[in-house]
């Protein structure tokens, strides 16, 4: 969680105003609800070892956008993504 703490501070995000919140669903990553004084972000751990295969960063970035666009999807703040959340001494 440590992570994602430095990371809300890093984009000035606001305080976190509660506790970081597993989402469940995901199968490959872990997603994270996080709420801060400026609203609820979901941030995305994505598995490093999925995140290493041969053209992962585009069929991931294509993804996304279609995504966005069958939910009608407008970012009101701003989409932040990152390529690994490892835990530190762990697999």
């Amino acid at each position: 969680m440590k992570m994602i703490e430095q990371l809300i501070k890093r984009y000035n995000l606001g305080d976190i105003t509660g506790d970081i919140l597993p989402v469940s669903g995901g199968l490959m990553h872990k997603m994270f609800k996080v709420q801060t004084s400026t609203g609820i972000y979901a941030v995305k751990c994505l598995n490093p070892e999925i995140m290493k295969r041969p053209g992962v960063m585009e069929n991931y970035k294509k993804a996304e956008a279609l995504e966005r666009i069958l939910e009608g999807y407008v970012a009101a703040y701003g989409l932040f993504w990152f390529k690994t959340c490892q835990r530190r001494g762990k697999r």
